[in-house]
């Protein structure tokens, strides 16, 4: 699955483009009602200590137990998928947390992750049960892994504030790759939701791909790369695609094949 992930990136090509006064770039995203320093946003495992204070990030949170007011100051919580009520016991265990929000991952886990194995367990909810735990929550409530336009339809309407968009999960099925289908959930419901995008990111461009087909930010999967040198790659293609802000990267930036069926 990830190598056709990362052979759709490459059907993205970015555009150079070399005529402009753009002298520095300025990668602040907004997001949550906040400014954040950098698009590129680590999922890490909980308790690590390799990125910024300032900067967000998601954390891992499957097997860790919080003590009563744990401070998260700064950072998203994503707990894993379960029955119904073991996760609202754990949504109501991160209140007073401050986490800036809280994720629930929707991603099957897999008994052997390197064969298509079947999961351990299978759970599915409800529109009226998101909107249940997303109420519990008392903080904005993201679901990380949604895949198609149905699930990301569905979770605009249970008011959940953001999706991360990744396909990468869901091999045994053989679906499309991540940015095949982003553009179709995007369209779908932007506006009413935030949507980004997650994946293992070989370099920089592969973030710009992503906030080009309009990604709000990209979530980075794994620690095979340096996560300053990434955000550092990404600042010299947005350099030399003229972007002097992430609203300047667009489609405008890259040859997409959107019209190969013509």
């Amino acid at each position: 699955m990830l190598d056709k992930t990362h052979k759709a990136l490459d059907k993205y090509a970015l555009l150079p483009r070399l005529l402009h006064q753009v002298k520095k770039v300025d990668m602040t995203c907004h997001l949550l009602e906040k400014n954040w320093p950098h698009a590129i946003v680590p999922f890490v495992g909980y308790g690590n200590k390799d990125v910024s204070d300032e900067a967000l990030l998601l954390a891992d949170m499957a097997d860790v137990e919080l003590e009563p007011g744990q401070d998260l100051k700064h950072t998203i919580p994503v707990i894993a998928m379960d029955s119904m009520g073991k996760l609202v016991a754990r949504v109501k265990a991160l209140q007073g947390s401050s986490s800036t929000a809280i994720g629930l991952d929707l991603r099957p886990e897999l008994l052997n992750k390197s064969s298509k194995a079947t999961t351990t367990a299978f759970h599915a909810l409800s529109k009226e049960e998101l909107a249940e735990l997303a109420a519990i929550a008392g903080c904005p409530f993201w679901l990380y892994g949604v895949a198609s336009p149905a699930d990301a339809e569905t979770a605009a309407e249970a008011g959940i504030d953001a999706i991360v968009v990744t396909t990468d999960a869901y091999g045994f099925l053989s679906p499309p790759a991540t940015i095949d289908i982003f553009s179709e959930i995007y369209d779908l419901v932007a506006g009413s939701i935030s949507v980004l995008a997650a994946g293992q990111l070989r370099d920089g461009i592969d973030a710009f791909r992503y906030l080009a087909v309009g990604a709000e930010a990209v979530i980075m999967e794994g620690d095979h790369r340096s996560l300053s040198q990434l955000r550092s790659e990404l600042a010299h293609a947005m350099h030399l695609t003229g972007c002097e802000t992430l609203a300047d990267i667009g489609y405008e930036a890259i040859y997409a094949p959107l019209f190969d069926e013509f």
